[in-house]
């Protein structure tokens, strides 16, 4: 789903640029064939998927960002004492993931969702 000028989103970004061949690029590379062609600078953030990444905060609360074409399951937390992020407050979800953050880094984990049912 697209995102609409004026309206609020919680996004779910990631970056490229502490990739040791990215680094020595200068830039973010997209390889087609023996070809390599730049996808991006090393300061730009990228959506962690492309449709799921975006939630869209309806008076305070998330919700699905969604449209007739793009009809998709919700990522879970896993034992973060919220198995999702939709209709919790823009708050609840503030502290879910910082939670899930600090949990996944004491354990040496660098991925902290899931989209795997509960």
């Amino acid at each position: 789903p697209g995102l609409v000028v004026g309206e609020r989103y919680f996004l779910f970004l990631k970056s490229y640029a502490d990739d040791k061949r990215n680094k020595k690029l200068g830039f973010i590379p997209c390889g087609v064939g023996q070809k390599t062609y730049r996808l991006g600078d090393l300061d730009e953030l990228f959506p962690v998927h492309v449709q799921r990444s975006k939630l869209h905060i309806d008076n305070g609360v998330l919700v699905q960002a969604t449209d007739e074409n793009h009809l998709l399951p919700t990522w879970h937390f896993e034992d973060r004492g919220c198995d999702q992020l939709i209709g919790v407050t823009e708050q609840e979800a503030h502290a879910v993931i910082r939670k899930a953050i600090n949990d996944s880094v004491g354990l040496g984990k660098s991925v902290v969702y899931s989209d795997a049912p509960l």
